[in-house]
């Protein structure tokens, strides 16, 4: 690869794992006969290649099994807290209503 600014992306995985949810960015970068590599903004070693005149830029990628489970109930929980207020406020006012009503 030439010196460069490169994104790599997952957009397939095997069965049981689950994608990089972030894109990883490798940066070469070619210095006066040598080159250096940042891997997502991190420093690595350029590697030698069998004596070639390319080089390695080593990464890791560290996938999970599993799945993600959706983010559900994070703004309804809030809505169901409200709505069980109003009720109980609803069923206290028919309550005092009827009772005056009665008392009359």
């Amino acid at each position: 690869m030439e010196d460069d600014e490169y994104t790599i992306t997952e957009i397939k995985t095997a069965d049981g794992y689950t994608l990089l949810k972030n894109a990883i960015t490798v940066v070469i970068t070619r210095n006066e006969g040598s080159a250096s590599a940042t891997v997502d903004g991190n420093q690595v070693n350029m590697l030698t290649d069998s004596g070639s005149a390319n080089a390695l830029a080593p990464l890791s990628v560290v996938n999970t099994s599993g799945f993600d489970l959706p983010a559900t109930g994070d703004r309804g929980v809030w809505m169901y807290g409200l709505a069980g207020i109003l009720l109980m406020a609803a069923s206290a006012a028919c309550i005092i209503i009827t009772t005056r009503k009665k008392s009359k």
